[in-house]
């Protein structure tokens, strides 16, 4: 739409009925509200196995990417603090029995879980491919996007007492 300017918006250029199209799809399954409540409540309900796995998964691509040489070490290193920081919050989510505390982190969790994952994806393409290009944007992403996860696991740890303590 912003490509196309004014004429994007209108109907018979086709690219506002593309907007809607694309648009519906992150709703289809609950906004991102709901799916982050479903993440910390039903997707953590196995004590937290399923997530744990991921982690390792996320600990071995570090190693093997230390091994290979073919990706910056800083990158690696801001790639593992990150997992520890989200291995953190994972850990309070599921020894905090107040629903509402985990409920008033869930979008923040959901947000650092979804970006250290992105992460681990671009690290791993950059390290089967080796090219330099996927190298480049695997730092890229771990140098200016990554860094959000200390924000959101600090946020998704706080608690609801100060969301409920707001009087309006």
């Amino acid at each position: 739409i912003q490509v196309h300017g004014g004429i994007g918006f209108i109907e018979s250029a086709g690219a506002s009925q593309l907007y809607r199209d694309a648009r519906i799809t992150t709703i289809y399954e609950g906004t991102n509200g709901i799916q982050a409540i479903d993440l910390v409540n039903r997707k953590l309900a196995d004590g937290g196995d399923a997530a744990f796995k991921i982690m390792e998964k996320f600990q071995l691509l570090a190693r093997e990417c230390l091994d290979s040489n073919f990706v910056d070490r800083d990158a690696v290193k801001e790639f593992n603090i990150a997992r520890n920081a989200l291995l953190d919050s994972l850990n309070w989510m599921l020894k905090v029995r107040n629903m509402n505390d985990r409920y008033a982190g869930a979008t923040a969790f959901l947000r650092a879980f979804s970006t250290v994952l992105g992460a681990y994806y671009l690290l791993k393409a950059a390290q089967r491919s080796q090219d330099i290009e996927r190298i480049e944007l695997a730092h890229f992403y771990i140098y200016h996007i990554l860094p959000e996860v200390y924000g959101d696991t600090k946020s998704a740890c706080r608690g609801s007492q100060s969301l409920y303590s707001v009087k309006l």
